[in-house]
Parts: structure tokens; C-alpha cells; sequence
């Protein structure tokens, strides 16, 4: 690697290391986005940015409806 004036006193930091990194939750970003193109679609219907904003927190609000239907009740017995 050559020495330029500009990089002078630069150094070098990798992405951080395989114990550093949470996948769990990438993942689960992921796949909330992969549910909420399949259902709702991949673009907003409205023109003007307010609309597309109350548009988002609709989608949003029916979706988590779905979910909780969706999720079993659980109930501590003992």
C-alpha cells in the first residue's frame, strides 16, 4: 500500500468480529419487511408525502393486528 499525504496517521478498521454481531436481529428486520411487501405491496398509493405517511402507519397498524391474531396466548399455569 503506497503512503499518501492524505492517508497519513489513517488506519485500518474491519467489520467487527463474528461474536460482535447480532443476526438474530437483522434477520427479523428482514423478515418484517419481506411480510409487509408480500402484503401490503411494494409502493404507497398515495401521491403527496403526508398521504404516504399516514398511508405507512395504516399498513403498519393492520399488520400488527394480523401478527397478534396470528400469535398464540400464552398463560402461566404453575
Amino acid at each position: 500500500m503506497q503512503n499518501h499525504k492524505n492517508t497519513e496517521g489513517a488506519r485500518f478498521i474491519g467489520p467487527p468480529g463474528n461474536g460482535q454481531i447480532n443476526h438474530g436481529n437483522r434477520l427479523k428486520v428482514e423478515e418484517t419487511f419481506s411480510r409487509y411487501k408480500r402484503i401490503i405491496g411494494n409502493k404507497f398509493k398515495a401521491q403527496h408525502f403526508l398521504g404516504q405517511q399516514n398511508e405507512a402507519k395504516i399498513s403498519l397498524l393492520i399488520l400488527n393486528i394480523m401478527k397478534s391474531i396470528g400469535m398464540p396466548k400464552t398463560i402461566r399455569i404453575a
